[in-house]
């Protein structure tokens, strides 16, 4: 099986009776302005060696933020306290905390900014985070020993570390983030801060918190604690938010599903749950206790990890099984971020890193946004880079996620109000194996008159363009079976896509192949003329 672009004909199936379900969208139930959709993003250059070619890269960039649209991701940077002409040598830069040696390695940072950073700008990738930035492993090395003999100086190190990354951010490349990711599994799964414990993980927040602001960094924040699990996320967000002293540096709440083979990292079992109606109740009560976590407190929550779908790539599954994922994380923790595996992946990286090991083969990649094969000279959108494009590429951050209900429980919907584009989105995932039609209505804002555009995906295209007229009635939609459907209504025109010619399938219809993507930016400038422009910034002003 294979994804290609089909003619809009044979995606808007006919049948002579469609069982209908109503959908209801409440503007007067405002829940989370979203952030965005991301990954982690490494730069696929390591010292001087760049293993991606050039060409191929910028097909990459366009692909990653112009066509999926993704405006997040934590850039793994690993800085070494030693002298770049040691390349990775880790060693502490000195023996006082509070001056910086001269000793300090950059290179994955300039990398980062020249290779990724500055080329995705031009796409709107501009709400990345800096880290994980502390670790117990090859770059911190050296620290744990250290806080065997010296807790107090220990804490002080890596504070001055964690100063040192965003002093170089600031003022080299001229780039403050909001957040800050002090490390990635630090007490599970990865277990970045090998041998310590919850205390010490509040200690390092207070301790690093503190050296920013003295350093002038008065806005930036943490994301905490992105564990292996819901529950182990949730357990040491709580300990960390009931100090008051750690909780002013905390910025989000974040989160993984794992572990492998769990109910949201494997497709299968998404499907089996959410995909057949019945959800997982244990899950989505975790889910819910991050978000009256979160609420509590007024702090996000955020899904910054997934991977390992256990699907075979070419798949339709995972488009759908993703998208479902997608839509359980927005509706039950009110996240909101959502975050594939890595952002771009290569098969030169991929080689270097299985070297030695059991090879899963390059397309086992499913949850990594942006395939690189070098091999066969294409770049390939993953199936998560397609569930994901369903979201991102129709709005835009500070988009408010809308209640919305269906009376069936095999078609879920996610519903916003994008006021930045004037418009109300919808994303419709019909799980069911027959047709279904929507019909849709809006409370709480004027009648959206006029037309609606989106893009639909089936097991034989993705992204494909659909269109049709809304009434003062509201909407009435066609879903295929076991299809993916985004609708926008409120302009007259689709996402910025970046294709040349307007349509949807495979990045506008110029690759060959499974997912694949290439070609310039071609973006069209959104014209914002509607009067519901200014009815619905008024409304959000008095429910947000």
């Amino acid at each position: 099986m294979r994804f290609h672009r089909l003619a809009l004909a044979s995606v808007l199936v006919s049948v002579s009776a469609r069982a209908e379900v109503k959908i209801v969208i409440d503007n007067n139930k405002p829940h989370q302005a979203m952030q965005g959709f991301g990954a982690t993003t490494i730069s696929l250059v390591f010292g001087a060696a760049d293993n991606v070619p050039s060409a191929m890269r910028a097909q990459a960039i366009d692909a990653l933020y112009g066509q999926v649209k993704l405006n997040m991701g934590n850039l793994e940077i690993e800085p070494f306290e030693s002298p770049s002409s040691n390349v990775y040598a880790p060693a502490n830069d000195n023996a006082s905390p509070t001056s910086f040696g001269v000793g300090w390695n950059w290179i994955q940072s300039d990398n980062m900014v020249q290779k990724v950073v500055n080329p995705g700008a031009a796409f709107g990738f501009d709400h990345y985070w800096l880290g994980p930035v502390l670790s117990s492993g090859f770059a911190l090395s050296w620290a744990p020993a250290l806080r065997t003999t010296n807790y107090q100086l220990y804490l002080d190190e890596l504070a001055e570390h964690v100063a040192a990354v965003a002093l170089r951010w600031r003022d080299a490349y001229g780039h403050v983030p909001e957040y800050m990711q002090l490390f990635n599994e630090p007490l599970s799964g990865n277990g970045e801060l090998s041998g310590g414990n919850l205390q010490e993980i509040i200690d390092l927040i207070k301790r690093c918190g503190d050296r920013l602001r003295s350093e002038g960094f008065e806005t930036m924040r943490f994301v905490v604690t992105a564990e292996e699990t819901e529950q182990k996320s949730l357990d040491d967000a709580r300990a960390i938010l009931a100090d008051a002293a750690a909780r002013k540096y905390v910025g989000a709440i974040a989160y993984h599903p794992y572990p492998y083979g769990s109910t949201y990292a494997a497709v299968p079992n998404i499907l089996a749950t959410s995909g057949s109606g019945t959800p997982d109740s244990a899950k989505v009560s975790l889910r819910n206790q991050l978000r009256d976590l979160g609420a509590q407190y007024g702090i996000p929550t955020m899904m910054v990890e997934v991977s390992h779908s256990e699907v075979p790539f070419d798949s339709f599954d995972n488009v759908r099984g993703r998208a479902i994922h997608i839509h359980d994380e927005l509706t039950y923790a009110d996240a909101v971020a959502f975050f594939g595996m890595n952002a771009m992946w290569d098969t030169t990286t991929h080689a270097q890193h299985y070297q030695g090991r059991p090879d899963p083969g390059f397309y086992s990649e499913t949850d990594t946004i942006v395939l690189i094969d070098i091999i066969q000279n294409k770049v390939v959108i993953s199936p998560m880079g397609r569930a994901i494009g369903h979201y991102a590429r129709w709005i835009t951050r500070g988009a408010t996620r809308l209640d919305a209900t269906s009376d069936d429980p095999l078609v879920l919907v996610t519903a916003f109000r994008d006021d930045a584009q004037g418009r109300v989105v919808i994303v419709a995932i019909n799980n069911a194996a027959s047709a279904r039609t929507l019909q849709v209505s809006v409370q709480g804002l004027p009648a959206l008159l006029g037309t609606f555009t989106g893009e639909q995906s089936i097991a034989s295209t993705t992204w494909a363009p659909v269109n049709g007229a809304t009434t003062d009635t509201g909407w009435s939609i066609d879903l295929p079976p076991q299809s993916v459907t985004s609708i926008a209504a409120g302009t007259p025109i689709g996402p910025d896509r970046g294709d040349d010619d307007g349509g949807g399938g495979n990045g506008g219809g110029r690759a060959g192949g499974c997912c694949e993507a290439t070609g310039a930016d071609g973006r069209a400038t959104i014209a914002l003329a509607l009067f519901v422009v200014v009815v619905l910034r008024r409304r959000a002003a008095r429910n947000m």
